[in-house]
């Protein structure tokens, strides 16, 4: 019983310390760069896709 315990409280703090170190990985801002050729219409609707995407995604610039 005393080894099933100390299994179980091993699980647990894998579990966590996983956790807590993908949690400040992912709290990193990201940045994409996106470039395209220049034609009127794609841009401009590019640029509202863009405006979407980062209203949704704030940490992503």
């Amino acid at each position: 019983m005393e080894e099933k315990l100390k299994n179980i409280k091993l699980y647990l703090f894998s579990i966590f310390g996983s956790l807590f170190i993908f949690s400040s990985i992912s709290a990193n801002a990201v940045e994409i760069e996106y470039w395209q050729y220049e034609y009127g219409a794609r841009v401009e609707a590019i640029d509202k896709l863009i405006a979407n995407f980062q209203s949704a995604n704030p940490d992503i610039t």
